[in-house]
């Protein structure tokens, strides 16, 4: 009868032991698992903000094309105005003749 409670006793504290393992077991495993998550969801974040920062470089860039190409369209149509005002323009006055002697 005492051996048997000793055998209970020793499994009872094996059960506790090996219980005890487990849940460090999957303490660490868990954890792990939240720095795998962790250390994606930054590197997910480090991936939004590059695209985000290219597409800002790249919305930069494209407005300052468009304030050249407004730039130059303004001065095309100076051009064309400047053109179309020459061209209506009278046309010049003939230059007065001199008066010549003539000799017969």
């Amino acid at each position: 009868m005492c051996q048997l409670k000793l055998l209970i006793a020793k499994q009872e504290e094996e059960k506790r032991r090996l219980e005890e393992q487990m849940r460090s077991a999957m303490d660490a495993q868990r954890e792990q698992m939240q720095n795998m998550m962790r250390a994606n969801m930054n590197e997910l974040q480090r991936g939004r903000e590059e695209v985000s920062n290219e597409n800002k470089s790249m919305r930069d860039a494209m407005e300052g094309m468009q304030r050249s190409l407004n730039e130059r369209n303004g001065q095309i149509t100076n051009l064309q105005r400047q053109i179309q005002q020459i061209a209506n323009r009278p046309p010049p006055a003939p230059p007065k003749r001199k008066k010549r002697c003539v000799v017969m």
